[in-house]
């Protein structure tokens, strides 16, 4: 199961490169970075998917590379940069890393109003998660209703959460 989660952060990370190669308002700067970040990590070919994940340090210090990049770019506002910070959250919570990054990083990820869909469920899911975690499940219920009113057709499925952490909480 592990390898399973650590694969899907290497497609994830795999997604942020395309999703930097496609937003055209990145420099070619930002792209090449990305793009050689990718190529190190995958082989030659960036949309192939890696049979194997990098270790753990490897995908943060990948996500980190990208954040810098996109920082340098003045790219602090970009879609990209908002996905950046919901996977190095989500990966954060997969590794046991600091919760107090963790919540930065999606709280970051929130507050950028590009942020995509799937950037927006990748930060309140890992925001949630990290909060249960500490076993603060008050203020998990209240980052899972948060989502459900930003994204309303996730709302049934968050509310089985919801009932899900209110039961620990009571017990």
């Amino acid at each position: 199961q592990h390898s399973q989660k650590s694969s899907l952060v290497s497609l994830n990370l795999v997604c942020l490169a395309a999703s930097i190669c496609a937003t055209s308002a990145i420099s070619p700067v930002a792209y090449q970075h990305a793009h050689n970040q990718s190529l190190r990590w995958h082989g030659r070919s960036k949309l192939a998917l890696p049979h194997h994940a990098a270790p753990i340090n490897q995908q943060e210090k990948l996500l980190c590379s990208v954040i810098s990049k996109l920082q340098e770019e003045d790219l602090q506002n970009s879609a990209a940069i908002a996905l950046a910070f919901a996977m190095r959250a989500a990966y954060l919570v997969e590794s046991g890393g600091d919760p107090s990054d963790t919540i930065e990083d999606c709280a970051r990820c929130l507050a950028i109003p590009s942020a995509t869909a799937q950037a927006r469920r990748l930060a309140f899911r890992a925001w949630a998660d990290v909060e249960e975690r500490l076993g603060n499940y008050d203020e998990a219920v209240s980052v899972l209703r948060q989502w459900a009113q930003s994204q309303p057709s996730c709302a049934t499925k968050i509310q089985k959460e919801i009932l899900r952490l209110l039961s620990l909480s009571t017990t």
